[in-house]
């Protein structure tokens, strides 16, 4: 039966990607969801946790690096997923300039345990680092 169900999911999943602007959002929502599984993170996007400066100067959230982009002139921006505590799929993406933001040495499954815990479940310490590419 486990077969079964397999097969149905994957047969409805092909059907509704095809469904013009439903197709689209059904995409994103799964890439997003399998990112926050951690035997998908890898795929999916998460990349490396940051930090951004947000909401204020000297105030840090926690983001997930999924990916660079460039403005026309040349300035590379950081594509930035900032998770919602305690639900972090309701998150936002910011493009912040790639020199505000920090790398750290927190992994995924670290990161995540922060947001889910409304901040918890807390490092001790954090290391940063100007980002990399």
């Amino acid at each position: 039966t486990f077969g079964l169900g397999r097969l149905v999911t994957t047969w409805g999943q092909g059907i509704t990607t095809k469904i013009p602007l439903v197709g689209h959002i059904y995409s994103a929502s799964r890439q997003l969801v399998e990112s926050f599984s951690l035997s998908e993170a890898k795929s999916t996007g998460f990349k490396r946790v940051v930090l951004i400066e947000y909401p204020k100067a000297g105030a840090w959230s926690i983001g997930f690096l999924t990916n660079f982009t460039f403005l026309d002139n040349g300035s590379r921006l950081a594509v930035v997923y900032v998770p919602t505590a305690p639900l972090p799929n309701s998150g936002w993406v910011a493009l912040v300039p790639d020199d505000q933001v920090l790398d750290t040495d927190l992994t995924v499954p670290q990161a995540m345990q922060v947001v889910f815990s409304a901040g918890v479940v807390s490092p001790t310490s954090i290391q940063t680092r100007p980002i990399e590419s």
